[in-house]
Formats: C-alpha cells, sequence, structure tokens
C-alpha cells in the first residue's frame, strides 16, 4: 500500500527567519574566507534561508523546479501539483511549455501563496558539453526571469527552490555561487528602485546538501554586520528570546505523488518523455563537492525516508540551540 503524506502546515512569511536573525542566533557564521561583497544590514534583513516544504510557505510567489512541458513531473514539481490541485495544470497546458534557462507564471490555486513562477533549470551534463558556461548562463536565466516576472505581478516576497541540483545533476555548491552571485548583483542594482518592490527573497532547500552549500556560501556574498556579531554573554537574554520566536518543525512530509524509488533522468534527445532508468555510479550530482555534503541527495524529488533529518553542520556548532532552518526533516 502506497504511503501518501499530508501537507504540511502553512508557515506564515513572518515566521521565516532572516539572515539577521540566523546570524544573531548563531545558525550562520561568518565566513573564514574574505567576504566578496560589503555587509549591508538592508539586505540581510531582506534574505533568508531555510530548511522547507515549499508549497506550505505564505509567500507571495514560490518559483518551481519544472521541465520544459510545465506539466508536472517528480520532486518539487509534483509536490507542487498535488497541493495545488487540477487547475494549475490546466492553466500549465495553456502556457505552451518553456524554454531552458526562463520562466514563466500561473495562479497558485490551492497553494498557500499567490503565484507560482515555473523555472526550467539546465541539465548540467548536457549542457556542460556544449559550452562549459553554458550550465551557469541558463541557471542564472532562471532566477533573473522568475524575479523580472516577480516584479510584473507586485509580489512582495519570492521564494526559490534549489533549481537543477537534484536529477538535473547540477553540483550544489557550484549551483550556489552562480544564485549567490546573482542575487546580490542583482539587488546592488535595484537598491535604488526598491528591489522592484520585492520586500522578501528565499532561498527553500529541501537537500541537505543544498542547505550546506548555502551555509557556507551566504557569509560570502551577505556578510553580517557588525551588531549581528556581539558574544552570546553580551547578548545572551536577546538570543533567548529570538529562540522562542522561531517556530516549531512541522511533524509532516510534503505531499507527493507516487513515484518509482529508482532515479527518473530526463533523456539525451531533450524530449518530454521521462525514461525510467537505475541511477548511473558517475551520477553528476553524487560527486563529492568542496562543501562535503554526506549524501548527494536530490532537491528536484521529494523522496520519503525514515528518521531524523536534521542540519548535521548547525548542531554540530551549536547543539544546544534549535536549529532554525529545520522546518520538516
Amino acid at each position: 500500500m502506497d504511503h501518501v503524506s499530508m501537507p504540511s502546515p502553512t508557515l506564515p512569511l513572518s515566521e521565516i527567519p532572516n539572515l539577521t536573525l540566523l546570524y544573531k542566533l548563531r545558525h550562520l557564521a561568518p565566513s573564514l574566507e574574505k567576504p566578496e561583497y560589503s555587509a549591508k544590514a538592508r539586505f540581510n534583513d531582506i534574505v533568508s534561508l531555510i530548511q522547507h516544504d515549499i508549497t506550505a510557505l505564505e509567500v507571495s510567489a514560490i518559483v518551481n523546479a519544472a521541465n520544459r512541458s510545465l506539466r508536472g513531473g517528480g520532486g518539487v514539481d509534483g509536490a507542487i501539483h498535488a497541493r495545488a490541485g487540477p487547475e494549475l495544470l490546466r492553466e500549465c497546458r495553456s502556457l505552451d511549455g518553456c524554454e531552458t534557462g526562463s520562466a514563466k507564471v500561473t495562479g497558485a490555486y490551492e497553494l498557500p501563496c499567490d503565484k507560482v513562477i515555473h523555472a526550467v533549470g539546465p541539465i548540467y551534463a548536457i549542457e556542460k558539453r556544449r559550452a562549459s558556461e553554458r550550465p551557469a548562463e541558463l541557471l542564472r536565466g532562471c532566477y533573473q526571469t522568475a524575479l523580472q516576472l516577480a516584479a510584473e505581478n507586485k509580489c512582495k516576497s519570492i521564494a526559490f527552490a534549489c533549481i537543477s541540483t537534484g536529477v538535473y545533476g547540477y553540483p550544489s555548491r557550484e549551483a550556489a555561487l552562480e544564485v549567490l552571485k546573482f542575487v546580490r548583483d542583482w539587488m546592488d542594482a535595484k537598491e535604488s528602485d526598491g528591489f522592484d518592490g520585492l520586500e522578501h527573497i528565499i532561498f527553500c532547500c529541501f537537500d541537505k546538501k543544498d542547505v550546506i552549500a548555502y551555509e557556507e556560501l551566504l557569509p560570502l556574498y551577505f556578510a553580517p554586520v557588525d551588531g549581528d556579531l556581539k558574544t552570546a554573554e553580551e547578548d545572551q537574554e536577546n538570543a533567548a528570546a529570538l529562540e522562542k520566536s522561531m517556530p516549531d518543525p512541522p511533524s509532516t512530509e510534503p505531499a507527493t505523488q507516487n513515484e518509482p524509488e529508482t532515479k527518473r533522468q530526463k533523456t539525451a534527445s531533450f524530449d518530454e518523455e521521462w525514461e525510467e532508468v537505475e541511477k548511473p555510479e558517475d551520477f553528476p550530482a553524487d560527486r563529492p563537492e568542496e562543501c562535503h555534503a554526506d549524501s548527494a541527495g536530490n532537491n528536484d524529488r521529494f523522496e520519503a525516508s525514515s528518521g531524523k533529518k536534521s542540519v548535521d553542520s548547525i548542531e554540530s556548532k551549536n547543539p544546544t540551540a534549535i536549529n532554525a532552518l529545520q522546518k520538516d526533516w
């Protein structure tokens, strides 16, 4: 009998921790390397990092890791369609697909957000063979188009799933580098224009390997300001109050459509049919990365698993602290 999970409880925008809070709670630490950009308190108030079921976020728009057909699939794409209901698929069918490196917007239907932006990321190995810089160019195109669509639809908050880092094989750390540099440059360019109306930019990770990559790299592009780095003795009372303000992790898995246990990869011909294949030994997402993830996992899939799921890198630094990023596993 197939296991069907109930949808995760809705998480209000007010309960999603921004970088300012994560630094104060010691869930993010300054980088040992020199930051690529200067610290800006305003930026750290806008940007958030969370490990959660993106279908449960009560924000203006969520960004789906879609395929070119825009007709649903596995992983986060399937979870979004499952929770939104059949009307989302009906609207997607009217859009005539989407090119890789771009995005299209739809309504959200039964989802707690207002809009869904469907971004089609690159299949890393295939695009890399075409040109070494092509995966990065296409990935940046996804985020650029998504931010443009958010502005056109007057969105005040946007939550990004990790695009292409699952079965599409984009290494998590490499993808996070491109994404964070692009978003930081975009924010620098749009600061005088009020970030095109956006007040919250959220990186919503599912897999541990993606969380680790963002934890490591965020301080290089969004460094903490001095006021966020008080010692525990200086700010112990305030830190305790902030810890209590963090929401409890949901106790349910995200609802998903039934999928086989084997990995599902796109065929090299780029048609929109899925071929069920066993995962090859040299699958790109399983190669060791500099961020030293325990396993490659799979962001574009929401795979059920048992046991406690946690961000070990955070808890090893501060085992007594509540994990502000752990929301669903």
